[in-house]
C-alpha cells in the first residue's frame, strides 16, 4: 500500500491523544467501503418465546474478498474472522474485539503497519514521507468539507472527481458532508462517480448509511457495543472507549 489508510491518517494526527476505537472503526468502514466485507441491516427474531422482529446489523465478505490480499494487521484483525465464516452478525465481531484485545491494543496493530512500511519510527515519530501524505489528506479533506455545497450544487462534476480523489478517506469528512454524500448517492452515479472508481464497491453508500444510522458506537437494541476494553499504551488517549 503506497498511501496511508484512514486509520493509519487517525493515528498520525493524534499522536498523543489517539482513540484506539476510532482507528478500529474506521478501519472496518474502509473494509466496507471499499468492498472487501459487506454491511447489511436484516430484520429477525431474536425471542422465539415472543416472535419479536429486531434490526441487526451482519458483516459478510464482499464481492472484492476473495481476490483481496493484504499486509496489514490491523485489516487482518477483522478479515481473518471471515476465513471460515461467509457472515457474522454484530454481536460475534464485538465479542471477538473484545477478547482479543486483552491481548493486543489495536492501536498497536497501526503503528506496527506503519513502521513496516517506513511511516513510523517510534510511536510519536513518523517520517517525513507520512507527514506529507497527512498534509496533502488534510488539505484534501478540509477544501471539500468547505466548498462541499458549492461544489456539489455548481460544479457537480468536479465535486465527484475530488470525492474520488480522496478515496476511503472520504471517511474523514465532517459528519454533516458525510451524510449529504449518502443522500446524493443517486447524483453521483449519474455523473458517473461510480464507474469512473475503481476504489469503491456499488454498495458503498449503502455502508456509509447503515455505520452512520445504526449507532455502532454503543451497539443497538440489545446487542450492546464495544464497550470498556483499554487501548494500550497510545500516549494519554489509547482507552476505547465505547463501540
Amino acid at each position: 500500500m503506497n498511501t496511508i489508510s484512514p486509520a493509519e491518517y487517525y493515528y498520525l494526527s493524534n499522536l498523543l491523544a489517539g482513540s484506539g476505537i476510532e482507528m478500529l472503526k474506521l478501519t472496518l468502514k474502509d473494509l466496507c467501503l471499499r468492498g472487501i466485507l459487506k454491511i447489511e441491516s436484516r430484520s429477525v427474531i431474536v425471542d422465539q418465546r415472543y416472535l419479536k422482529y429486531r434490526n441487526r446489523l451482519f458483516f459478510s465478505r464482499g464481492k472484492d474478498f476473495a481476490n483481496y490480499h493484504t499486509d496489514s494487521m490491523a485489516e487482518k484483525f477483522f478479515l481473518t474472522l471471515f476465513e471460515k465464516n461467509e457472515e457474522l452478525q454484530f454481536y460475534v465481531i464485538r465479542r471477538y474485539v473484545k477478547k482479543e484485545l486483552d491481548k493486543t491494543a489495536f492501536d498497536n496493530l497501526v503503528f506496527k503497519d506503519l513502521r513496516r512500511r517506513g511511516f513510523c519510527y517510534l510511536k510519536v515519530f513518523p517520517s517525513m514521507k507520512a507527514l506529507k501524505m497527512k498534509k496533502s489528506i488534510t488539505a484534501m479533506v478540509e477544501e471539500l468539507d468547505t466548498q462541499f455545497d458549492a461544489l456539489l450544487s455548481k460544479n457537480p462534476k468536479d465535486f465527484a472527481r475530488r470525492v474520488e480523489h480522496l478515496g476511503s478517506h472520504i471517511l474523514l469528512l465532517s459528519e454533516d458532508n458525510l451524510k449529504k454524500l449518502e443522500g446524493h448517492s443517486e447524483l453521483l452515479k449519474k455523473i458517473g462517480f461510480t464507474e469512473l472508481s475503481s476504489s469503491f464497491n456499488s454498495d458503498m453508500f449503502v455502508s456509509m448509511a447503515l455505520f452512520s444510522s445504526f449507532d455502532i458506537s454503543g451497539g443497538f437494541g440489545d446487542s450492546g457495543g464495544f464497550d470498556g476494553f483499554g487501548g494500550g499504551d497510545f500516549g494519554g488517549g489509547g482507552a476505547m472507549g465505547d463501540w
